[in-house]
């Protein structure tokens, strides 16, 4: 997840400085999207990542209200960033 970044809660921690039960639904995404790739580890740049959405509308395991709802919060951080 990084370097000298292993595991799950090291990187919760280290990138958001919470444990991996504080995650939000689109952290937990982005850092898995992070594993493809850790060198792009800026979680203000990846936010816009189309891995990122995929990640989340994959997650079929949440009830569809929450996936909607961290698409929408993507899409309201996407806007910012813009």
């Amino acid at each position: 997840w990084g370097p000298g970044v292993c595991g799950d809660s090291a990187a919760a921690h280290y990138y958001f400085d919470k444990s991996v039960d504080e995650l939000t639904v689109v952290e937990a995404a982005w850092m898995a999207g992070l594993l493809r790739n850790p060198d792009r580890a800026d979680p203000n740049l990846a936010v816009r990542s189309k891995r990122t959405y995929w990640i989340v509308d994959q997650m079929i395991t949440i009830p569809r209200a929450r996936r909607n709802a961290a698409l929408e919060e993507l899409s309201r951080m996407d806007d910012r960033t813009s």
